[in-house]
């Protein structure tokens, strides 16, 4: 029997119980995939997010360079016991720079480092994993590995994140309209050679630095 980690709980609870008022302790058992379904049927709307990127599937990924389970949409709707008959809508998230754990973690093309990202930025960027706090390794954008992941995970739209990486005098901005002409026929292109609307847009480190062309 699947037992759903402490981390899965809470991202699906946390959801659930946003838009129904309802609250619960960290510390309280439930049945997710009970819950979850319940939501559903009463016309709940119900957000999974996935864990780890679809590069480190463990049957998609470059063996052995991959993590214990697989990273796709099916398999994160099975994991939280929801049908796939029921995703109305499946969000792929990319990166301008992909990223990797530190170390002999794997293959990484196009990797360079964060000076010579921080370099091109003109201002001084690195990222570190969140509990050991070794600094990340970083790439070039990698279109071959995001057409594999649309194609496996047949995404309707796409969440580009750290647009600021390429054109960092957009860092922030929050509307479509206040983004440069650089960035949106950067967007624009990448939407016609992926076959998939990108519908968000991340433009810097805050959870508010978002631009929702949805809207």
């Amino acid at each position: 029997m699947f037992k759903k980690s402490e981390a899965q709980e809470k991202v699906v609870v946390r959801h659930l119980l946003i838009e129904s008022g309802e609250k619960i302790s960290s510390s309280q058992n439930v049945d997710v995939a009970e819950m979850i379904n319940q939501g559903i049927d009463d016309g709940k709307n119900v957000l999974i997010e996935g864990t780890q990127g679809f590069g480190l599937s463990l049957y998609h990924g470059i063996y052995p360079f991959v993590t214990s389970r697989d990273t796709n949409a099916a398999n994160f709707l099975a994991e939280a016991g929801i049908s796939p008959l029921l995703a109305s809508e499946i969000i792929l998230v990319i990166r301008t720079y992909p990223i990797r754990v530190a170390g002999n973690s794997g293959p990484l093309p196009n990797e360079i480092t964060w000076k010579e990202l921080s370099d091109r930025i003109g201002k001084e960027v690195e990222e570190t994993t969140t509990v050991t706090k070794k600094i990340r390794r970083v790439a070039e954008f990698d279109i071959e590995i995001v057409k594999k992941a649309i194609s496996v995970n047949r995404p309707t739209q796409i969440a580009l994140q750290f647009l600021n990486y390429l054109y960092p005098l957009d860092e922030n901005k929050k509307t479509w309209g206040s983004l440069s002409q650089e960035s949106k026929k950067y967007i624009e292109n990448l939407e016609r050679d992926l076959g998939v609307p990108i519908t968000l847009i991340g433009t810097g480190q805050s959870n508010e630095a978002m631009i929702d062309r949805r809207k």
